[in-house]
């Protein structure tokens, strides 16, 4: 590949991410979190990146699936891609998180989430790129890389309510949240694949739909939570 046409490619690749990052943080007007926490949260994104994508060869490798039918599409989507993907995103991120004294407003944990998600989502972009087109690269920073921050968006939007009923004493509330901090995300990120990867003209159109979706229901839930209030211990 032409290293003029790499390096287009490769900025495809980083510039949603950067775009989609500077919104975020400037919607945290109440308190801004602390850079350096926030860059560690990208760079756990971009470390968990090389083992999520050896335990997905891996797993495929095992189970024999290939792209063929719609069961295979499902379980690719749901059981393989999406679970391993927004598992470890959802460990790491509780992991480093939800004991930091920084996490005391609702809108921090989207911010966090979507830092820790969008280092994934950047280097799994270049990887992506790198090996294609500009074409690819311009779908995907608009689709793919959005979708990512979107996946995180809905878990940050749990998280936030689970740490609030946390301070609160509520804990049925707690781990309710906490579930659906998980369970959001992947079943977000199964759909967008099992949409994608069925290639079936209808679903594509349903697909390009649903994208529009994750947009309107992101803005919406950041809408919601950026300018609430400090949780009280």
């Amino acid at each position: 590949m032409d290293i003029s046409l790499l390096s287009l490619n490769v900025y495809l690749a980083v510039i949603p991410t950067v775009i989609l990052l500077i919104y975020v943080y400037q919607k945290d007007i109440v308190e801004k979190e602390p850079l350096r926490l926030l860059m560690i949260l990208f760079f756990l994104g971009v470390l968990i990146a090389i083992p999520v994508m050896y335990l997905e060869q891996s797993v495929l490798s095992f189970t024999g699936i290939t792209v063929v039918n719609y069961f295979d599409s499902f379980a690719l989507s749901f059981l393989i891609i999406s679970l391993i993907e927004e598992g470890y995103k959802y460990i790491i991120l509780l992991i480093s998180s939800w004991k930091n004294r920084n996490f005391n407003h609702r809108y921090d944990a989207i911010v966090y989430s979507v830092f820790l998600s969008l280092g994934f989502a950047t280097i799994e972009n270049i990887l992506y790129v790198v090996r294609n087109n500009y074409v690819v690269a311009l779908y995907r920073a608009i689709v793919s890389v959005p979708a990512h921050a979107f996946y995180a968006v809905g878990c940050g939007y749990f998280l936030g309510l689970a740490k609030e009923a946390s301070i609160k004493k509520d804990t049925k509330k707690k781990v309710l949240f906490l579930f659906l901090a998980f369970l959001i995300p992947w079943i977000l990120h199964g759909v967008f694949d099992f949409l994608l990867l069925t290639e079936n003209s209808i679903l594509l159109g349903v697909f390009f739909s649903f994208v529009t979706f994750l947009y309107i229901l992101s803005y919406l839930q950041i809408k919601k939570t950026y300018n609430g209030k400090i949780f009280k211990r």
